[in-house]
């Protein structure tokens, strides 16, 4: 009985791991996106001299 207590725990914190591990991912991916977005409005502008 206290083994499979001790899996169910186990099995919380990797999925708890899995979680953390796919947010970082995710939070990265969208400064990415923010950081490209923002980078091909200054180069428009640049381009069509309104900066």
């Amino acid at each position: 009985m206290r083994d499979t207590i001790m899996e169910k725990d186990m099995k919380k914190e990797h999925e708890a791991e899995i979680n953390a591990i796919s947010n970082v991912i995710f939070s990265f991916h969208t400064v990415l996106l923010l950081a490209f977005t923002l980078g091909t409005l200054l180069v428009l502008l640049y381009y069509f001299g309104l900066l």
